[in-house]
């Protein structure tokens, strides 16, 4: 199954926009993201090491929903794999393709229950701009450029986050957006972390 993208100046009939994804996050329209969280993103430590099965989480704001993240990891490493037997050891027992796997997993369950299983909708950054500046809406260079996929069927959409996630080992196409890892080719980050509250509020 593909997703239409949504751009959210069309998301009126379902009774969002960028204020009202504002409000809903912060309370108020005028905040935005702060430094900490505009350089997050999800990185795993290295394959094959003793903390293959943890992410990298820095100190601020994002830490929260990394974390909260990291659970979910360790639980579906442990307890609803179905490739291995599931155990300590295990969680070492990473390669790359195998902490992708588990990150599409969780990232898509977390969307999947957001959307009272019946929807999961992704928000991506593009390089396109949707909503211009008003006297009410104040720029952060992140939700103007957000973009919408919804989907219906929880693989669908599991599928369509693992084709998003950035690996060293996986050659880049420029053309589609990057959001939950290390931003290929450039000092900047993947602004994945944010992209994951903002895809759970709208589920």
């Amino acid at each position: 199954m593909s997703a239409e993208p949504l751009p959210i100046p069309l998301l009126q009939a379902a009774a969002w926009s960028v204020s009202k994804l504002r409000q809903s996050l912060f309370g108020n329209t005028v905040h935005i993201f702060s430094y900490d969280w505009n350089k997050a993103y999800f990185k795993f430590h290295s394959p094959f090491s003793d903390l293959a099965f943890a992410l990298e989480v820095a100190k601020g704001g994002p830490r929260s929903i990394q974390m909260a993240v990291q659970g979910s990891i360790i639980k579906h490493l442990l307890f609803t794999r179905k490739d291995r037997d599931c155990h300590l050891r295990s969680l070492q027992d990473l390669s790359r393709q195998q902490q992708e796997r588990a990150l599409a997993t969780v990232l898509t369950d977390i969307l999947w229950v957001s959307g009272a299983a019946q929807k999961a909708v992704v928000c991506l950054v593009t390089e396109d701009t949707y909503v211009d500046w008003t006297p009410d809406y104040s720029r952060d260079n992140f939700t103007e450029r957000l973009q919408l996929f919804e989907f219906s069927e929880k693989e669908a959409a599991e599928k369509f986050i693992s084709d998003h996630l950035e690996s060293d080992i996986r050659e880049v196409n420029a053309a589609v957006p990057q959001v939950f890892g290390e931003e290929a080719g450039s000092h900047r980050r993947a602004r994945g972390v944010e992209s994951i509250p903002m895809s759970a509020i709208v589920s």
